[in-house]
């Protein structure tokens, strides 16, 4: 994304001009002319990427400022609109999912699609997932700040039919690093539309209806209608507690409950995935 971009956007701004002669109200300029085409979210990560070319060439001398960082974002380019993540959210429309992904042709894709749906981590984290972070004898998974959005370490307890996805997907991917690597290279892991697409495949509309992203909010929106404790889904959903005091309780207490409500859910969504009608609720502990 970022090679399209700077090939794409900047280049043909730039590219012909010497490094020095750039100006802050240019870069602006062009962050601005790309937010008016509705794309918020690109502006500001276009005026990122040229800041870091601009560091890149002050560390070999080709330059001595770096006028994209004096642009502060915050204050000259328009919000960002929230992102529409689209999910199933009845248990009907779970239940149908569940059938489908077991349905799925190639074992890799139906391994990650089913993950996703245990779980509920962020698509990233599954994308990003080393065999080296699992515990599978203590049935968890720790995934380290670096990878996490609010850049703090994560807990995933595992539960069973998790546990045996993963010995599956072992037989495939077990000899590398990464649970999910690219098909370029194995060092590179596969993209969070490589997951769309999978549920395209399967007659799910990714903008309507369902995405990659979308089983964080099937999970939170269901688990919460199952009467789970608010305090718990949240954790599990690494939403971060701004109360300090709170937060250091929810990481010491939690895990319990948590790996009971995982393993509820995991069961619940091997119910439903059976049940036509829909399945029952999630026994809340």
């Amino acid at each position: 994304t970022y090679r399209r971009w700077l090939e794409h956007d900047v280049l043909p701004v730039f590219g012909a001009r010497a490094l020095d002669e750039i100006a802050a109200p240019e870069v602006l300029a062009l962050a601005r002319r790309i937010a008016a085409q509705g794309h918020a979210h690109k502006a500001r990560r276009v005026r990122s990427l040229v800041s870091r070319v601009f560091r890149f060439a002050i560390q070999h001398g080709w330059c001595e400022r770096n006028p994209a960082a004096e642009i502060e974002a915050r204050d000259a380019l328009p919000p960002e609109r929230p992102q529409h993540r689209p999910a199933f959210t009845t248990p009907q429309d779970a239940a149908r999912l569940m059938r489908a992904i077991r349905g799925y042709p190639y074992p890799i894709m139906r391994i990650a699609l089913l993950l996703l749906a245990y779980l509920f981590v962020r698509p990233g984290e599954l994308r990003g997932a080393r065999w080296a972070e699992f515990d599978f004898r203590g049935a968890l998974w720790r995934i380290p700040a670096a990878r996490m959005k609010m850049r703090r370490d994560h807990l995933v307890p595992l539960p069973r039919q998790a546990l045996a996805l993963l010995d599956e997907l072992s037989d495939y991917t077990g000899g590398g690093e990464l649970l999910f690597p690219g098909m370029r290279s194995p060092d590179r892991p596969i993209s969070v539309n490589t997951l769309n697409a999978a549920l395209r495949t399967l007659g799910i509309d990714t903008r309507t209806e369902h995405c990659a992203h979308g089983f964080r909010g099937m999970a939170a929106t269901l688990l919460a209608e199952q009467g789970w404790p608010p305090d718990i889904i949240e954790r599990q959903l690494a939403h971060v507690e701004r109360n300090k005091v709170k937060a250091a309780y929810n990481r010491a207490e939690h895990l319990g409950e948590r790996r009971r409500m995982m393993q509820a859910w995991a069961d619940w969504l091997d119910a439903i995935g059976r049940d036509e009608s829909g399945g029952e609720e999630v026994p809340a502990a």
